[in-house]
């Protein structure tokens, strides 16, 4: 059942009980003949009973939150006068007393606490002025004392339920909290697992992009180097179509290795010695370059004592150095570069990829640094590309040092 569903029964409930409480007090004073319908002060005794049930029903099953903050004083107010009228009517006849009970319980639900310590006071005080008007004062002391004992189990058994309703109307409501937590958590967890899928086909499509477009360059120019040397010297020419199916085989593995990461984190060489080997690669690549092209000279420069880093790291600071000595051998037309890999900043770690050539005449951002940028960030670092003061171009990531974790070798 729902909680509503509950809470509707648990109102119904109360006003029942109201209700059945005054019906129980009349029936017992007709019983045994304590009013006489057939006058007018028996008639209005039975209107003035049913007005009351009616309307503590009403004040039973009402939500004391929810009304106006005039309506339950008025409401008990009403109460009050027609619980005077039937005593008044009836004249204490045997057990009309009972209806003093629900009027007191109801007082506790709808008004503030000293509003309805003042109401219980002036109920005693009504029931006790009613049984005065008995002539006998060992029935009246009787009589007072139980209907005392009486009201005080009522209110102390309607303060022990008000707080019970008052917690479970609590503990409904954090549990629809829950709920409604649990069901955006879920909606949530589906919506990051989708941005994990689209993150991860972005790096992959990053690292493919990075690997295999330098490869491809260098194959290019290799290509044609053996085209312009194949008339005159087809041994050179030979050579770089050697030194080009070697890429193109390094080009492969690079993809590979792209699609594996998505498997396993394998360990990886030194950050240093792959940028060395990559310059090496470029280097020697260039001495196969057709002779109407500049050769191009490539070493690498560390800067602060090497320290092994993330993985992550390490693979965004690889392809960054892929990137610029990819854009220097297509657009730099220069004879000198050199990667630095800066170390020093215990805090963060630089690369840079520095040529001697004619430099740019605006910074675009391609497919190329586009894509860098989006992994760089991802990181929390940067990237600048600009024209140096002393003349060509400067390509430069920064990525706070986030050392690889440490193993334990047993």
């Amino acid at each position: 059942m729902s909680a509503s569903g509950r809470k509707s029964i648990s109102r119904n409930s109360g006003g029942w009980v109201f209700f059945g409480i005054v019906a129980l007090g009349y029936a017992v004073t007709l019983w045994y003949r304590g009013i006489d319908v057939s006058t007018a002060r028996g008639a209005w005794c039975l209107v003035f009973g049913l007005a009351y049930a009616v309307a503590g029903y009403f004040c039973s099953v009402c939500d004391g939150d929810s009304m106006p903050g005039w309506s339950g004083p008025l409401l008990v107010l009403l109460l009050l006068g027609l619980l005077v009228g039937i005593l008044w009517t009836s004249r204490m006849s045997e057990q009309l007393f009972l209806c003093a009970f629900p009027v007191a319980a109801v007082s506790l639900k709808l008004l503030r606490p000293a509003a309805a310590i003042v109401t219980e006071l002036v109920i005693v005080g009504i029931v006790v002025a009613g049984l005065k008007e008995f002539t006998n004062p060992d029935w009246v002391v009787r009589n007072t004392l139980s209907f005392l004992s009486a009201f005080v189990f009522v209110l102390v058994f309607t303060l022990i339920a008000l707080r019970a309703g008052k917690g479970r109307r609590e503990a409904e409501r954090l549990t629809f909290a829950l709920e409604e937590a649990n069901r955006q958590l879920r909606a949530q967890s589906g919506r990051m697992a989708e941005l994990a899928r689209v993150m991860e086909r972005n790096r992959l499509a990053r690292d493919i992009h990075d690997g295999l477009g330098h490869y491809l360059t260098t194959i290019h120019v290799q290509l044609e180097a053996a085209r312009a040397l194949h008339p005159g010297d087809s041994g050179r020419a030979m050579e770089a179509v050697a030194k080009a199916h070697g890429l193109a085989r390094e080009a492969l593995l690079e993809v590979r290795k792209s699609v594996e990461w998505l498997k396993a984190d394998e360990p990886q060489r030194a950050l240093v010695d792959r940028l060395g080997d990559l310059a090496r690669a470029v280097d020697e690549s260039a001495a196969g370059a057709p002779l109407r092209e500049s050769s191009l000279s490539v070493r690498l420069e560390v800067q602060g004592e090497p320290r092994r880093l993330d993985s992550e790291t390490e693979q965004g600071f690889y392809r960054v150095a892929q990137e610029g000595l990819t854009n220097v051998r297509k657009h730099a037309a220069a004879r000198n570069a050199t990667v630095v890999i800066d170390y020093r900043d215990p805090a963060r770690v630089a690369v840079r990829v520095r040529d001697d050539g004619r430099g740019a005449a605006s910074v675009r951002d391609g497919h190329g640094l586009a894509g860098l940028g989006e992994r760089l960030a991802l990181l929390g670092g940067s990237i600048r590309a600009q024209n140096q003061s002393c003349g060509g171009f400067c390509l430069e990531a920064e990525i706070p040092a986030r050392n690889a974790p440490t193993t334990d070798p047993a």
